[in-house]
C-alpha cells in the first residue's frame, strides 16, 4: 500500500523536524506546503529533502496568514489544507493519505496499524490521541472521552484515509476546520471506518516547547486566543518564550520553563503509559524535562 503524508507549515522551527522524522521511514512521500515562514523552518525542510531524495515535495504559497500571528483570522486554513492534500495526491499517487501537523508526531505503532489495514474493508482510521503529560505518560481523563460507533476514544482524531475518498477540509462554527466527505454526515462517518483506542498520535504543542507556555500559565484552561485575553498578552507574542520569561519569571528556572507542581499533578492524575519516539524524548529533555517533579 502506497502511503503519502502531507502538512501545512509556518514558523515551526522548534517542532517541524520531529514531525517529519515521525513519518519519513514509513511513507512513500511527504508533501509540505509552507504559507510564509520567516524562521528556520524552510532551512530544516531543505535538510530533510537532501537526506530523503525525491521523497519530499515543498511548495511555498500564501493563504492569507496573518503576518504577525500564524493563525490569524485572515488565514484560509481549509483552503490551504485541501491544496496540500492535492499536492500529495498528484506527486505520489498514494493509496492512503496521512495528514500531519507540523507540531505533532505519530509513533511507530500508528504505521503498524495502517499497514495491517485491508483497503477492501476500511477506508479511514479513527484513533485516540492526546498531549503527553511527561516523557512517559499521556492523559486519559474520562471527562475527555467520546463514544464513536460504540467505541470509547480519548480526544478522537481522523487523520488518515483512503486516497480515493473525496475528503475536503471545511470550516465549522468556531476556529477549527475538520475533514469531511461531501454528502456524508459527521466527521468522516464512513461505514468502513477502522477504530483503535490506542494513543498513537501526540500533540507536542500542548506538552513542551514555546507553544505550551501560555496554556500552562492559565492552568491549562485556555487555547491560544483565550490565553491571550486572560493573560493580557498580545496574540502575536503568545509563543514568545523570552517574553513569558520576563513577565512570569517564577515559571522558569535557569532559563528553562518549569511548570508548577500542582499543574503537573492535575495533568498526571488520569495518565497512562505512552510510547513517544526517542527523538521527541531527547528534545523534551533538552528543552527542560520535568517528568519527575
Amino acid at each position: 500500500m502506497r502511503k503519502a503524508a502531507w502538512m501545512v507549515v509556518k514558523d515551526e522551527e522548534f517542532y517541524v523536524d520531529m514531525a517529519i522524522q515521525s513519518v519519513m521511514d514509513h511513507v512513500d512521500g511527504l508533501a509540505i506546503l509552507d504559507t510564509g515562514s520567516r524562521d528556520r523552518t524552510i532551512q530544516i525542510i531543505e535538510e530533510f529533502k537532501n537526506k530523503y531524495k525525491n521523497k519530499i515535495v515543498l511548495v511555498e504559497k500564501d493563504f492569507g496568514a496573518d503576518k504577525e500571528f500564524r493563525f490569524g483570522k485572515t488565514y484560509r486554513e481549509a483552503e490551504a489544507r485541501n491544496y496540500a492534500q492535492e499536492i500529495a495526491k498528484s506527486f505520489f499517487s498514494p493509496d492512503w493519505l496521512i495528514q500531519l501537523d507540523s507540531d505533532e508526531v505519530y509513533n511507530d505503532r500508528f504505521f503498524e496499524i495502517v499497514d495491517s489495514m485491508d483497503l477492501g474493508k476500511n477506508d479511514c482510521f479513527a484513533h485516540s490521541t492526546d498531549l503527553p503529560t511527561s516523557i512517559e505518560t499521556t492523559s486519559s481523563n474520562p471527562a475527555d472521552m467520546s463514544i464513536w460507533s460504540g467505541v470509547q476514544l480519548f480526544d478522537p482524531h481522523v487523520r488518515s484515509w483512503a486516497a480515493h475518498l473525496d475528503v475536503k477540509w471545511q470550516y465549522r462554527i468556531g476556529a477549527h476546520v475538520f475533514p469531511r466527505i461531501p454528502g456524508v454526515p459527521g466527521y468522516l462517518e464512513t461505514p468502513t471506518r477502522m477504530i483503535t483506542t490506542e494513543h498513537i498520535h501526540f500533540h507536542l504543542h500542548r506538552a513542551f516547547g514555546p507553544k505550551c507556555i501560555a496554556t500552562y500559565i492559565t492552568d491549562f484552561r485556555c487555547a491560544y486566543e483565550s490565553a491571550s485575553i486572560e493573560l493580557k498578552v498580545p496574540l502575536p507574542r503568545i509563543f514568545d518564550q523570552a517574553y513569558f520569561g520576563e513577565r512570569w519569571p517564577d515559571w522558569f528556572e535557569n532559563g528553562k520553563f518549569k511548570p508548577k507542581k500542582e499543574v503537573l499533578q492535575k495533568l498526571k492524575k488520569n495518565s497512562v503509559l505512552c510510547s513517544l519516539p526517542s527523538f521527541v524524548i531527547d528534545r523534551w529533555k533538552e528543552w527542560g524535562d520535568w517528568s519527575n517533579w
